[in-house]
């Protein structure tokens, strides 16, 4: 049982929409059945084996629940050979914008945040729509670059969270 596919080891068809209540209910029936302490009695082999499944099924999980990970996910699945970290966007404008939205962060007062917060999960909703449109047509480059975008929002959204919190 390998983590290649972590929609196969948590039985869900490969789509980007996932039903958290689901993944969070296989992930405990997947730990409960593979925790290494179940396998106490057991030969060194089936221990290891054990161990090597439940961290399978802990990164599978944090890969199904986190949409910027799952959708670089299902690129790869596609047969895309997709490394977030290293991709390089074909859309100029993108740092520009990303840039503007920065500002906005950190030039915006405290009482202002949760409009900025409202308008970019508002934004990233649409981005996932956009996503889940181009991997149904398999146009593989042009969802590359949603998750691209997806994933500055979701930086900017975790540093708002931040900002309220802390001031």
């Amino acid at each position: 049982m390998t983590m290649n596919n972590p929609f196969q080891l948590f039985g869900l068809a490969q789509h980007y929409q996932v039903d958290e209540q689901v993944v969070m209910d296989k992930y405990l029936d997947l730990q409960k059945q593979f925790h290494p302490d179940n396998f106490a009695s057991r030969t060194a082999k089936e221990k290891l084996m054990a161990t090597q499944i439940s961290a399978n099924v802990a990164a599978a999980y944090n890969i199904l629940l986190d949409p910027v990970k799952r959708a670089s996910a299902l690129l790869n699945l596609k047969g895309m050979s997709f490394d977030l970290e290293n991709y390089i966007s074909r859309d100029k404008m993108l740092l520009m914008e990303q840039m503007t939205l920065r500002e906005q962060l950190e030039d915006s007062e405290i009482t202002r945040l949760p409009n900025l917060r409202e308008r970019w999960e508002s934004d990233f909703s649409r981005l996932e729509e956009s996503l889940t449109n181009y991997l149904a047509q398999e146009q593989l480059e042009d969802a590359a670059e949603v998750v691209l975008k997806m994933r500055y929002y979701q930086k900017l959204l975790t540093e708002l969270k931040h900002k309220s919190q802390h001031g």
